[in-house]
């Protein structure tokens, strides 16, 4: 009988740099920082998509379930035409039972770094789900407000690319 093995995942490396390498994690940063307008963070009602038009398919928002001060759930609100390319349907749909429990665990650690954190900040790794783990991402985690003043939504901006394609690049 064999013994099973954990399975290791590549890091998710959060930097609070903001040094983006690609286009639409940039541009949703700017956009992020352009609505706070002197406070922390923009509100989710200031999210205009028509503003967004350049990279709107590359837009995700997560209603975030917190009790005290700690995130217990995730929720699709919108879900930007890329994200659904590498992760699927994800619009009302239970994301731990789709995504599985290795994978949701680590969203949800991710999510949960990003509210720790309070601001924005910029993720890459590499995608460890169905099959796709020739995939690299550069993301925008920025907190959005929900007409309160604490952090309520996950403003996510996503670019994602061949792992093989960039070190060929690179090589």
């Amino acid at each position: 009988m064999q013994a099973h093995q954990a399975v290791e995942f590549p890091p998710i490396e959060l930097d609070d740099t903001l040094d983006f390498q690609f286009t639409a994690p940039r541009k949703g940063y700017e956009y992020w920082l352009d609505k706070c307008a002197g406070r922390a963070m923009p509100d989710r009602r200031d999210i205009d998509p028509v503003k967004l038009v350049g990279i709107l398919e590359h837009l995700s928002l997560f209603d975030m379930d917190i009790s005290d001060g700690v995130l217990q759930n995730l929720r699709a609100r919108l879900i930007g035409a890329e994200f659904e390319r590498v992760f699927g349907s994800l619009r009302n749909r239970d994301l731990p039972t789709l995504l599985g429990p290795i994978v949701w665990a680590r969203w949800m650690d991710l999510s949960s770094k990003v509210l720790a954190h309070g601001g924005p900040v910029r993720a890459t790794g590499q995608i460890m789900f169905a099959n796709k783990s020739h995939l690299g991402v550069e993301l925008l985690l920025a907190p959005l407000t929900d007409g309160g003043e604490k952090p309520a939504v996950i403003f996510l901006v996503d670019h994602f690319y061949s792992i093989i394609k960039e070190a060929r690049l690179r090589g």
